[in-house]
């Protein structure tokens, strides 16, 4: 699950809690239901609110837990600049070993070609 993902999940169920809340609204207002009556058709939509804000909570941890932890870090930290410039440099040296291994694998492929045509001329 993405953290855009994540995101539109937790909008949606702010979305909920706030037609929630609104109900609840529309029901206190009508003066001629008892209290007791009032309270009894608020439950459902109080019992829905408690479940979107544990869902949001749950939510909120999950898009927590998939931000790296060097994206939570102030942009002019000593220590978020030295990470990003050492991260960069890795990638870096990394690409450069790949396109070293490919080079090597195509130079070795071209010597055996020219083996095996050396091998067939001689013949």
């Amino acid at each position: 699950m993405d953290i855009t993902e994540i995101d539109v999940l937790i909008e949606t169920a702010e979305r909920e809690i706030a037609e929630n809340y609104k109900n609840i609204k529309k029901v206190m207002k009508n003066r001629a239901v008892a209290n007791n009556q009032k309270a009894a058709k608020c439950e459902p939509f109080e019992e829905s609110n408690k479940f979107l804000r544990y869902r949001i909570a749950f939510l909120l941890q999950l898009k927590d837990s998939k931000i790296p932890f060097y994206e939570k870090i102030p942009k002019q930290h000593n220590f978020y600049t030295h990470y990003i410039q050492s991260l960069k440099a890795q990638r870096m040296l990394q690409a450069a070993n790949d396109k070293m291994e490919e080079d090597r694998m195509k130079f070795n492929e071209a010597s055996e070609k020219i083996d095996y045509e050396k091998a067939l001329s001689t013949k």
